[in-house]
Formats: C-alpha cells, sequence, structure tokens
C-alpha cells in the first residue's frame, strides 16, 4: 500500500522504507526465513516451480516499485536501480539494528524514523 494514488513519489518511498523497517522488525523470524530461501539457491531449488516464480515474481514487483519511486524521485540518475537496491539492503538489514541499539527502548517507529533518514541519504 506504499504505492497509494494521490501521494507523491517521495512520500509514496518514504512510506515504503518504513512499512519495511517496521515488518523487517516485527516478524525477524519470518524475515529471515524469507533472506535465507532467497539467497540460497539451493533451497528455492526445493520449491515447486509456481511457487519459486511467484515468490521471484514479487520479489520483482516491489524492487521495480522502488525503482520507479527512486528514478521519479531523481530525475537526473541514470541508475535508478543501483540506489533501490541499495535502500532495499538497507531496509532488510534493520532487524541486525537490534544488536546494536535496544530496540525495545528506541522502538520501531523510531527505527523507521532512521531507516528513513538514511535512506535519504542514498538518495542525495
Amino acid at each position: 500500500d506504499a504505492a497509494e494514488v494521490g501521494l507523491e513519489p517521495i512520500e509514496q518511498l518514504e512510506r515504503a522504507v518504513r512499512q519495511h523497517v517496521r515488518w523487517q522488525l516485527e516478524f525477524p523470524q519470518v524475515a529471515r526465513s524469507w533472506d535465507v530461501l532467497w539467497e540460497l539457491e539451493g533451497v528455492a531449488r526445493n520449491l515447486e516451480p509456481r511457487v519459486r516464480e511467484e515468490i521471484a515474481a514479487r520479489r520483482e514487483r516491489y524492487h521495480a516499485l522502488v525503482a520507479a519511486l527512486v528514478a521519479s524521485v531523481r530525475l537526473e540518475d541514470p541508475r535508478p536501480r543501483v540506489r533501490a537496491e541499495a535502500i532495499l539492503s538497507l531496509c532488510d538489514r534493520a532487524g541486525v539494528w537490534g544488536a546494536v541499539v535496544d530496540l525495545d527502548d528506541v522502538g520501531a517507529e523510531a527505527a523507521a524514523d532512521v531507516g528513513w533518514q538514511l535512506a535519504q541519504a542514498i538518495l542525495a
């Protein structure tokens, strides 16, 4: 729902980053499972082809959406997908932040703030 009609691309991108960071923190075991599944091709090969294809298609749609938002925000950027992948990698690692910062003290929303600040630096 980050691609909500009526929001400017920068607002949509901010919403996506914040939601991604919060999701990583609220569902860490699921997030790690997705990472393992995607990064280990051997595991993915054991899935039924249609399941594997559906996962790949969903992932690609999400990555393409973020890249399109980056392209809309940075009109002169010749390779918005590179910045988009950097932002997505940042979000994917939000769970690791818990090892450095006590997330119970700062909360997922504060972590989402940090994620968005770092994403803006990637856009700069």
